[in-house]
């Protein structure tokens, strides 16, 4: 629209700038109006330079719901923050389940042979995972 707004005020129509100007939003229509101020215009209303750039290049102009767009930004930016904490909370759990499904396991298996030294081993196996799967539950930071 600012587009057509130029190109209008440069053909002199005054009346289809007149109307495009008051459709332009108020953060458009503020730089606007400080872009327009820097312009060298004759004293019989014509343009001998324009300023350079555009309004949109103009410090006051703000682009509309960018301060909204940045809050987002910065409250998505904190729930994937809370999901990676949380996705690796999860794998720790799921390590000390492996670790104490392995208990299970080789204190199973451990009936299963008739070596009571074989079966010994099992045992202490798996009370030594037991005893680390225990200990690393235990410390998580989550349960204290």
């Amino acid at each position: 629209m600012w587009l057509q707004w130029l190109a209008a005020f440069r053909a002199g129509d005054k009346e289809q700038a007149k109307f495009l100007r008051e459709r332009f939003r108020p953060g458009l229509l503020r730089a606007q109006n400080i872009w327009v101020a820097k312009a060298v215009i004759a004293p019989d209303g014509n343009v001998i330079s324009a300023p350079a750039g555009t309004p949109f290049t103009e410090a006051q102009y703000v682009v509309p719901d960018a301060a909204r767009a940045d809050e987002l930004s910065a409250e998505a930016e904190q729930q994937l923050a809370d999901s990676r904490q949380a996705a690796s909370r999860s794998t720790k759990y799921v390590l000390v389940v492996v670790l104490l499904a392995l208990v299970l396991f080789f204190a199973g298996i451990a009936t299963k042979f008739r070596n009571p030294k074989l079966q010994a081993a099992l045992v202490a196996l798996a009370l030594i995972f037991c005893l680390f799967g225990l200990v690393r539950l235990l410390t998580m930071r989550q349960l204290l």
